[in-house]
């Protein structure tokens, strides 16, 4: 299909529910929720810049994590109270943040913003996925190497890479930082 739409150099227009298929063929892509339009954009914009936390979620295999905050004076806390961030001077609106698998790494326990135990590990050849419970009772999917799986103990201490934490109001539109 992307050989025959560049050999015609025609518009064509392709109807998938298959966010890989979307990505990979598409030069614009329109994100439908029940019907109503939610983003339209190129693969790279709805996946750097997701409008919502749907198309968030949508957009990217493994789906970006979610998870359930509230801010209390100056400090962000995951829905169970534990505390994200102190000294917060984010937006009180917010109800959630964001991070993709792929932009967590492991790092000293020191450094983490999260830890947790390793539930599973899926080994994919490539790359595996870890997935972590936090003491939220919320789960966090992690791309690691398989290096880096198999030098992972039963804790593992995470960190974000640089700006790559996605914040979402109580209604889950996309918040600036």
């Amino acid at each position: 299909i992307a050989n025959l739409h560049k050999r015609l150099a025609a518009t064509m227009i392709y109807v998938t529910h298959d966010q890989v298929e979307a990505m990979t063929l598409a030069d614009r892509i329109v994100v439908l929720n029940k019907g109503q339009i939610e983003q339209v954009g190129s693969p790279l914009e709805l996946y750097n810049r997701p409008a919502n936390q749907f198309v968030a979620e949508f957009i990217g295999s493994p789906k970006m994590n979610i998870l359930q905050v509230q801010a209390s004076g100056n400090q962000l806390c995951l829905g169970s109270g534990e505390q994200l961030f102190d000294n917060w001077s984010g937006p009180a609106t917010i109800g959630a943040v964001g991070i993709r698998p792929e932009h967590l790494v492991p790092v000293t326990k020191a450094k983490a913003l999260f830890s947790g135990p390793v539930r599973h590990i899926e080994h994919l050849g490539e790359y595996c996925l870890a997935y972590v419970q936090l003491a939220a009772d919320q789960d966090l999917t992690v791309k690691l190497s398989e290096e880096q799986a198999e030098n992972q103990d039963k804790i593992l201490h995470l960190a974000p890479l640089s700006d790559k934490l996605y914040m979402f109001d109580q209604t889950g539109m996309a918040l600036s930082a």
